[in-house]
């Protein structure tokens, strides 16, 4: 059967001299694959620049109950993200965020709240007009409650450790190695208690955002156990040099 949805394209993978597959995360279905044949080529009506990573598309896709790959009948970007693709650090912070969701979502079934926070940070980064740096840390601390491990936040602040195992802010020095000093503790705290996605909120240092992404990718590692090996975040610290 025809139906209507959005999509969110993750990933492509080249499938022949002339044909892709894509994974995309639609409003609908979840995370779906599908092939779209002739896009490589010269000739085709369908551009593969249409795919580019966080693209937002209007879909008409052929939908079979049985696993496997799916078929689009109809596309169109929904919302063009001129600035996020000309701008070469919105271009490098999408790629990060494509990989994670990419390596983070799994589920064939839909979740309309999580399909909108989706949606909204990506239009949120395609509109920012002034500092993004942040942009990604802040969206990896939002993006954990859609993941169910969004970590218990104390009122005020008064807690020294935060424990990345158990996910949580903590006085007492955990009795293992998976916590984070008290500096970096009082960093992850502003950015959790922090639900704009703006980067102007805190400013960051450039040894504090690196030491940020990599213990929230960390801590995504321990409670995702398909998580690992996201490697595009180390653009950000080729580009800081």
């Amino acid at each position: 059967m025809f139906v209507t949805t959005r999509g969110i394209v993750l990933h492509t993978l080249k499938y022949s001299d002339s044909s892709i597959i894509a994974k995309i995360y639609t409003e609908i279905f979840g995370i779906q694959s599908y092939i779209v044949s002739g896009v490589r080529s010269p000739k085709s009506k369908t551009k593969v620049g249409l795919f580019q990573p966080l693209s937002l598309l209007d879909l008409v896709v052929y939908h079979k109950n049985t696993a496997g790959l799916q078929r689009i009948k109809e596309l169109k970007i929904s919302h063009p993200l001129h600035s996020t693709y000309s701008n070469f650090h919105k271009n490098a912070i999408a790629l990060f965020i494509a990989e994670v969701l990419y390596k983070s979502l799994h589920e064939e079934t839909p979740n309309p709240l999580l399909f909108e926070f989706l949606a909204q940070s990506i239009l949120s980064l395609e509109t920012e007009e002034k500092q993004i740096s942040n942009f990604h840390i802040y969206f990896l601390a939002n993006y954990t409650e859609h993941l169910g491990f969004y970590p218990q936040i104390p009122q005020p602040f008064f807690t020294s450790f935060f424990d990345l195992k158990h996910g949580g802010f903590t006085s007492s020095l955990p009795n293992h190695s998976y916590f984070l000093p008290k500096e970096t503790s009082k960093l992850l705290y502003d950015i959790f208690t922090t639900s704009n996605l703006s980067s102007n909120i805190q400013l960051l240092s450039v040894s504090e955002r690196r030491i940020l992404i990599h213990a929230l990718l960390h801590y995504y590692e321990l409670h995702l156990p398909s998580f690992h090996d996201v490697k595009s975040h180390l653009v950000f610290e080729q580009l800081a040099g």
